[in-house]
């Protein structure tokens, strides 16, 4: 097989302030995440754990077959918005008794799982954006 040669001068200043530019956007990308993973926050998911009940992506990974990966769509969902990033809802693809599915789980840390406008609308493109 070729291999391929890359053109591109890692020591040029260009090169360096750009690498330097999205690390910090990926820096700012993962913490989005971080908030996007810790729901309502751990004030939230304390109470929620003291009644007994399990987080949403808890409930998710009970739920998959146990050698099947969760493929998160939209995590950031809602991000630049007034609403919670995430928007109080967790959607994504796995495998659920051999079958490809579609999970969809509210997550009652947020807002006490109420819906949003962009709650509803990232459940229906999901859906919708399926083949």
């Amino acid at each position: 097989m070729a291999r391929l040669r890359s053109q591109i001068d890692t020591r040029a200043q260009t090169c360096i302030a750009n690498r330097a530019g999205l690390s910090t956007l990926l820096r700012h990308h993962d913490a989005q995440v971080a908030m996007a993973l810790a729901g309502g926050g751990e004030k939230y998911n304390a109470r929620h754990r003291a009644r007994g009940k399990m987080l949403a992506r808890e409930r998710i990974e009970l739920l998959i077959d146990s050698d099947s990966a969760f493929l998160e769509l939209s995590p950031l969902a809602g991000w630049g918005t007034q609403f919670q990033v995430g928007a109080g809802m967790v959607t994504g693809v796995a495998v659920i008794s051999g079958v490809e599915c579609v999970v969809i789980a509210n997550d009652p840390t947020v807002k006490g799982a109420t819906m949003n406008p962009l709650h509803a609308a990232q459940a229906s493109a999901r859906v919708r954006d399926l083949p």
